[in-house]
């Protein structure tokens, strides 16, 4: 079963940059690796330790990331996802 990064987007929301393992169940949809966030390598825990370490020693990154999120939160906002759906089923003809 495929489940969905809902705590990423939250936040995204907040403008709370991410560091996730890049795994298949969302976090690389959510992340844009150096942009909004960072993506490691699945299991790396010594990558997950150099890269908390490397945002927390540098603000200015984590403000720009921060305002990266913002902008980024907008592909899962409700009308972007209900104008996805709605054009999604006019194209199937379903409605």
């Amino acid at each position: 079963m495929r489940e969905f990064a809902m705590a990423l987007l939250e936040a995204q929301e907040h403008g709370c940059p991410a560091v996730s393992y890049g795994i298949n169940y969302g976090q690389n949809e959510i992340i844009t690796n150096n942009y909004n966030g960072r993506l490691i390598q699945a299991g790396d825990e010594t990558a997950l330790f150099d890269t908390l370490d490397l945002l927390l020693s540098h603000p200015s990154m984590i403000e720009e990331y921060s305002k990266n999120a913002y902008q980024s939160r907008q592909k899962y906002s409700f009308d972007h996802v209900a104008n996805a759906w709605h054009n999604f089923l006019q194209l199937e003809k379903i409605i």
